[in-house]
């Protein structure tokens, strides 16, 4: 991945917080502290999209999230 300007960036992180159900306006400037562990799980998952990876390897990719984020994806 290259240099991203801002805005793209930004738009990025949006979509992929929605993505995994967090509001981008509530999360998209917290730090890991001030999310719980099921939060600090889901932005795991985003920061592996982010890259646009062709694949993801997960170990047990779902195991830790909630039943609604599992359905939802």
């Amino acid at each position: 991945m290259g240099k991203w300007e801002k805005h793209a960036y930004e738009k990025r992180v949006d979509e992929l917080l929605e993505l995994v159900g967090l509001d981008p306006a509530t999360f998209k400037h917290r730090y890991p502290s001030e999310l719980s562990s099921g939060q600090q799980r889901h932005v795991d998952v985003v920061r592996a999209l982010a890259a646009e990876p062709d694949i993801i390897l997960m170990d047990e990719p779902f195991s830790a999230l909630d039943p609604i984020s599992r359905e939802k994806n």
